[in-house]
């Protein structure tokens, strides 16, 4: 399985002891979504070492749990991305949750104008829309739902994930891909994450969700994709 096994995460880092171990939760492209008990055994075996935990998907999780009260118990840093949370892809717009320490030393280190000031005004500008995230989360989710619901109804084998994105199984990637293209559909091969057998998709609206469907129907059929 495509599942991660908390236990062999823990003692790989005790065993390898990394000055700098990065994890993201959810973890893309799989969607699986971490406890807060694996969470904090991961950061004790880091021990003095640095824990970065990358949390650009996690407003996407129906019930995440809170991270940011775990900043003081070890030297970790919490990344999180609002051109995920907002849709400000070409914003490029995130931020990180550190001790005072932490985040006086990647002052340091990062560059002046690190942050354009579009991105700035936008960001401000986002966090008065909280309400936003919660309908959008629900909005995802029930479309994922829909996707999903569609593609067993094929046959195709869909990988469990908590998250709105989610991966299925075709048994060539590449080609699956480039025949959506030709549809007007761009979707990721995983081939390039070490999955040469998954493909990852995630909701968009839900017309675009139907045509989508329709599109995968017409590949899977071996109808004409023109």
């Amino acid at each position: 399985g495509l599942e991660c096994d908390p236990a062999q995460v823990v003692e790989a880092v005790r065993q390898h002891k990394p000055r700098v171990f990065f994890l993201c939760n959810p973890n893309n492209p799989t969607g699986c979504y971490l406890s807060r008990q694996t969470i904090i055994d991961i950061l004790k075996a880091t021990g003095d070492n640095l824990f970065v935990l990358d949390e650009a998907y996690v407003n996407f999780i129906e019930k995440p749990w809170d991270s940011k009260d775990l900043i003081e118990k070890g030297n970790l840093i919490v990344l999180h991305s609002m051109t995920k949370d907002f849709g400000l892809a070409g914003l490029r717009l995130g931020y990180s949750i550190a001790s005072s320490e932490i985040t006086d030393n990647l002052r340091r280190v990062c560059p002046p104008w690190n942050v354009n000031v579009v991105a700035q005004k936008s960001g401000l500008a986002a966090l008065g829309f909280e309400e936003y995230l919660d309908w959008s989360r629900k909005e995802t989710h029930q479309l994922k739902n829909y996707l999903v619901s569609q593609l067993k109804g094929m046959g195709y084998e869909v990988v469990p994930s908590d998250t709105h994105y989610f991966l299925f199984r075709v048994p060539k990637p590449a080609t699956f891909r480039a025949a959506l293209l030709k549809q007007g559909f761009l979707v990721r091969d995983c081939t390039s994450f070490g999955l040469p057998e998954h493909i990852r998709i995630s909701p968009r609206n839900r017309a675009d969700c139907e045509n989508l469907i329709t599109a995968i129907k017409r590949i899977t059929t071996g109808k004409s994709t023109k």
